[in-house]
């Protein structure tokens, strides 16, 4: 549009002055008619009427003449005369300097004089007689004058061309940004009417959630799975509701991306498609997940939800006759995940299967041949937020696969990367749903045999908080759910209150709910995701007698341990330095009640048992080598008479 207007302007000034130069030409050439007429007829007077005296040979009376006789549009400029032989007799200047004398041969004729034109202003002037030659060179004042002003008017022209250019430039740059404000302002005034309504359908979206979670607190009857489904559903449709109203008050996706557990996100999902295509029992979704449990992404798992459920969607709508299969599998790789959703729908041609991931390409939707495009590009633009990709193979008959990538992440600190169990351990389990139970007991029943493990299942938090205060020792590790319908308290309520957090681990299908996991972390528990219960792998651990520790620390002082630590490291010494007693039971097996030195500080954190007490548990299940290592006189524990009292000095230093 720029070069346009520019290119137009520069038409307009070529014309313009096209139009004056032709309009000139009239004007130049009546005034060298007139120049030559006037000087003609001076010259041609003044030699009629001096021709006799020129031949008497008194030329220079008669040049005295022509020059009185020259008027103010023409002047004398300058006089010559030779003879035969070239020689100069007379050379008369006018006061305007040095005179270019152009080579004019002289006519043969004496007695007529001739002009030529030298150029637009001057004229020259030639006859002889018998013994001389005589150059005569006019000029006129009116050419000149003429000429400048014609510079003149050209630059007048070009002055006022240019006024009216930038003025042009002006008002097309005050048009420009009148109709940019104005767009501005239409633009604003649309995305405050949007916002506006997106924060109404946020917030009448959020009063009925608010309703349908709190009846969902209130479901005892059905089974957990479903509750779980349904919670699910209503937190999706909350994540929707948040996300339309931080996309329109400019709130980055950007600032919503954290690290996810990926696994039990697509298991949760997986489980809502197949709620959703139930009445097409033809439809067969599958999740193929074996090995790859404990991935994390950093990714918004709202967003993350969206592209995963467009897509599965879109496959979905490729099958023909709602007939086939969805398969949805993860593979781990040292950098990165990717996730696999592959149809046995009818495939994408490859000349749009080419165009897929471009904005406006979509595939499907409107085409019965055909799905898995519509949401290609969204997910492509989103997973490159993430730093992830997405990748599309298709085969026409076959069906379609698309491979999500993203980077991998470490492990938070609340993920159970596995259950570590020990001879004799009793697993202890509270879940109000007993299909949770028997996940539970189908996932121990191989070890139960080679390991003399017990288990214990409870659906009511009473008869679990009576069963724990009877127990003498602290082999044992508790499964427990967090949301218990119709109950009192909560499982974090109970662990909270038995301080048992070290040895428990927290099981709920909530645990991305910000103030569990807040609360997890301050009492140091772990979660497992309800979703992928099934999925934790279970170790059972047996040590050999080389295989343990020669002396273990407990000290919720971090400074204290890696002093211990590097003091063991200097003298060759095998030291487990732990921060609580829930890792002392996790690593029982390795600590020898005859020959491992046992180290104990009195105050382990308000979250954990008494040094003295864990120290008086120990004593009872027959460890033999236990020492106070606190700050603390000895006489502070004058009721433990079998303790050997350490203080804080570090025996190995």
């Amino acid at each position: 549009m720029k070069d346009s207007a520019s290119s137009n302007r520069t038409k307009l000034f070529l014309t313009l002055t096209l139009m004056s130069l032709v309009a000139f030409i009239p004007i130049l050439v009546g005034i060298n008619i007139y120049i030559n007429a006037t000087s003609d007829e001076i010259i041609y007077s003044w030699y009629d009427s001096e021709k006799t005296n020129i031949q008497q040979g008194n030329i220079l009376s008669s040049i005295t003449k022509l020059q009185r006789s020259i008027t103010k549009s023409v002047i004398l400029k300058a006089v010559k005369v030779t003879d035969n032989n070239g020689r100069e007799l007379i050379d008369f200047k006018s006061k305007t300097g040095d005179v270019e004398w152009p080579t004019i041969k002289i006519k043969e004729t004496s007695s007529t004089i001739h002009r030529e034109k030298i150029n637009f202003y001057k004229n020259i002037y030639t006859f002889s007689t018998d013994n001389i030659s005589v150059f005569i060179l006019t000029g006129s004042m009116l050419s000149l004058y003429v000429l400048s002003g014609i510079t003149i008017y050209f630059l007048f022209i070009i002055l006022i061309f240019s006024f009216i250019i930038r003025r042009q430039t002006i008002m097309e740059e005050k048009l420009k940004s009148a109709i940019k404000l104005n767009k501005m302002a239409l633009d604003l005034e649309l995305s405050e009417k949007i916002t506006l309504i997106a924060t109404q359908v946020s917030h009448d979206i959020r009063s009925p959630l608010a309703s349908l979670n709190m009846m969902i607190e209130q479901l005892e009857n059905i089974p957990d799975n479903y509750r779980m489904i349904i919670r699910h559903s209503a937190q999706r449709i909350n994540d929707i509701a948040n996300n339309l109203l931080t996309s329109n008050q400019n709130i980055s996706s950007v600032a919503l991306i954290k690290n996810e557990f990926i696994t039990p996100i697509i298991s949760s999902l997986i489980s809502e498609k197949r709620m959703q295509y139930r009445n097409k029992p033809n439809i067969n979704i599958v999740f193929a997940l074996t090995q790859y449990y404990g991935l994390f992404a950093k990714i918004n798992s709202s967003e993350f939800k969206r592209i995963l459920s467009n897509l599965i969607n879109n496959s979905v709508e490729s099958l023909v006759n709602n007939i086939g299969e969805i398969t949805i599998s993860i593979q781990e790789f040292e950098s990165n995940i990717s996730i696999s959703i592959a149809d046995t729908g009818k495939g994408i041609p490859l000349d749009i299967l080419e165009k897929l991931g471009t904005k406006g390409v979509t595939f499907g939707k409107n085409n019965s041949s055909a799905g898995s495009g519509l949401g290609i590009y969204h997910a492509k633009v989103t997973l490159e937020t993430f730093g992830g990709s997405i990748n599309v193979t298709s085969t026409v008959g076959k069906g379609t696969t698309l491979k999500l990538t993203l980077p991998k992440e470490i492990k938070p600190s609340w993920f159970v990367e596995k259950i570590s169990l020990h001879t004799n351990s009793k697993i202890i389990i509270l879940d109000d749903d007993l299909s949770i139970h028997h996940i539970w007991i189908e996932k121990f029943k191989k070890l139960q045999s080679d390991s003399d493990i017990t288990i214990h299942s409870f659906t009511e938090g009473a008869d679990f908080i009576l069963f724990i205060k009877s127990q003498s020792d602290l082999n044992f590790i508790c499964l427990i759910d967090y949301e218990l319908a119709g109950q009192e308290f909560t499982g974090l309520d109970i662990i909270e209150i038995n301080k048992i957090a070290n040895n428990s681990i927290l099981v709920t299908s909530r645990y991305e709910e910000n103030l569990i996991r807040e609360r997890a972390h301050r009492l140091n528990l772990k979660i497992i995701p309800k979703e992928i219960a099934r999925l934790v792998p279970i170790e059972f651990q047996q040590n050999m007698d080389n295989d343990y520790f020669e002396y273990v620390y407990i000290e919720d002082d971090k400074l204290l341990r890696v002093t211990w630590e590097i003091l063991a490291k200097k003298n060759n010494i095998k030291l487990l330095s732990i921060s609580n007693t829930g890792d002392f039971i996790k690593n029982k097996d390795c600590i020898s009640k005859d020959k491992s030195l046992i180290y104990i500080d009195s105050n382990l954190g308000i979250y954990d048992l008494k040094g003295e007490i864990f120290a008086n548990i120990l004593h009872e299940e027959g460890y033999k080598n236990i020492f106070m290592a606190s700050g603390f006189d000895a006489d502070h524990f004058a009721q433990l008479p079998w303790f050997n009292y350490a203080g804080k000095i570090c025996p190995f230093k």
